[in-house]
């Protein structure tokens, strides 16, 4: 839905919602039978199936006349605020999210240090980088909403195989460049070279982190199973 936030009417959110829900259940038992997928990794398949989903609605539905940005579109101080809030308790509560399902007290609360890890050093980088980038050297709002959520997104694939927090962070702060610079440069190429309009940012908060969180995993495993260690 927040692809396609403000270039829908309800009929088609509802219609997208139908076909959206379908698609993913017979996409998820796809990966969980054949792929062998386990309930902890399928969590990424939440953000990278939403993501990549609402993109393609964007796409399909993409009109010459949506092209110019719309009036409500922008951002205002008093929606900053309400955005923030819900930001912060997301930021709270991300933990929870991405160690739901792990049944194991250790694996538990490591994903819960690696998720907290992570989504710190989104915060922190996003914080730092928003200034750098400004004109006027201010921190931009529509940065903060976004990237300070990123690492909790990226870490959730391998927050039970991360055996060091300094890796956390790594992927923290990675997370959180990509959401900036995916909200600088990654919106605007996307709608001029394939006609896509993300008005929430989906791609750089829920899609690209989402893929690079399964990558990050993969490696981990293959170190593992190889036999390497990960020094702190």
């Amino acid at each position: 839905m927040g692809a396609v936030l403000g270039k829908t009417n309800p009929v088609q959110l509802l219609l997208m919602t139908l076909l959206e829900v379908t698609s993913f259940i017979f996409n998820h038992w796809f990966l969980t039978t054949f792929i062998k997928m386990d309930c902890v990794s399928s969590i990424m398949h939440h953000h990278v199936f939403g993501a990549y989903f609402g993109l393609m609605v964007s796409w399909a539905l993409h009109r010459p006349g949506l092209r110019q940005r719309h009036e409500k579109e922008k951002s205002s101080t008093d929606m900053g605020k309400f955005s923030m809030l819900g930001t912060i308790f997301l930021w709270m509560f991300w933990p929870s999210y991405n160690s739901v399902l792990i049944e194991g007290k250790a694996e538990k609360m490591n994903a819960v240090y690696s998720t907290y890890f992570s989504l710190a050093a989104s915060a922190v980088t996003v914080f730092a980088f928003s200034v750098l980038i400004s004109k006027k050297g201010k921190m931009n709002m529509v940065y903060i909403h976004n990237a300070t959520l990123a690492g909790g997104v990226a870490v959730g694939a391998a927050a039970t195989v991360i055996p060091s927090p300094w890796i956390a962070l790594t992927i923290g702060l990675t997370a959180g460049l990509i959401c900036i610079l995916g909200c600088w440069l990654m919106k605007p190429f996307l709608e001029l070279a394939f006609d896509i309009h993300d008005t929430c940012g989906v791609h750089y908060v829920h899609g690209v982190p989402g893929i690079l969180g399964v990558l990050i995993r993969i490696v981990i495993e293959l170190a593992t199973a190889s036999n390497l260690q990960v020094y702190v």
